[in-house]
């Protein structure tokens, strides 16, 4: 099969070379003729016979031209009867290979979109019993390893056996209430999954959504900026009664 489409591609480039060839050939003949020609009218016998000659040449050129044309459609014909009219080996495995890589990232972003989800529902249970959001991951230890997929660490929560994890967001004020629009978790490291250009970071924000921003450079100030509790979005103390 190889052996196949080797002959094929070589066939193909030997065909296209002749036939430029030709065509440039032909072209130069007749612009010589037609100046031939032109010359004959008046000109001596020689000029006519040149004139002739120069004819003879550009039917023979034609000729080998209809060949070469009939040579190429016996080549395409050839080339038609193999599989994926003789695409290459190469062709079909970077189709399988991005196949693959589609598979791999939708299983690491249902991982991800997992965790994100369980470490939501954990900091709103800690919240509901003891009315503050968690500080660190003891805090919600109870309710992480109900998860067997899970693992923990003092500073991280990770999936078992895979790379993806999350981490406590640093704010620059304390956030004890669900404030909305705050992050309280992100994935530890931007990633880029198989076959895609772009960067990607997962964030558990208060009410316990998972949400996913997605950036050219890795670099996800723009969006961390939004989220973080700062002293200028504080929420105002409430007013006395007047």
């Amino acid at each position: 099969m190889n052996s196949g489409r080797i002959f094929t591609a070589f066939a193909l480039a030997v065909v296209g070379a002749l036939l430029s060839y030709q065509f440039r050939q032909i072209h130069l003949l007749e612009a010589e003729l037609t100046g031939l020609r032109r010359k004959a009218v008046s000109a001596s016998p020689p000029v006519a016979v040149a004139a002739q000659s120069v004819s003879t040449e550009m039917s023979r050129s034609k000729e080998d031209l209809a060949e070469l044309l009939r040579l190429r459609g016996e080549v395409t014909k050839l080339r038609n009867q193999l599989p994926d009219g003789g695409g290459s080996d190469v062709v079909r495995r970077r189709r399988e290979l991005a196949v693959d890589q589609q598979a791999q990232s939708e299983k690491i972003r249902t991982t991800v979109h997992d965790i994100g989800k369980h470490l939501g529902r954990s900091a709103q249970q800690y919240f509901l019993t003891n009315g503050l959001l968690p500080k660190t991951f003891d805090d919600i230890f109870t309710e992480i390893r109900k998860d067997p997929r899970i693992g923990f660490s003092e500073k991280s929560v990770f999936a078992v056996g895979s790379g993806e994890s999350f981490e406590f967001f640093p704010h620059e004020r304390t956030l004890s209430n669900p404030e909305p629009g705050m992050i309280l978790f992100r994935e530890q490291w931007p990633r880029r999954l198989p076959g895609e250009t772009v960067w990607v970071r997962a964030y558990v924000l208060t009410d316990g959504s998972v949400q996913t921003a997605a950036c050219p450079t890795g670099d996800f100030s723009f969006y961390e900026r939004e989220h973080t509790a700062t002293a200028a979005n504080a929420p105002k103390p409430p007013q006395p009664a007047p």
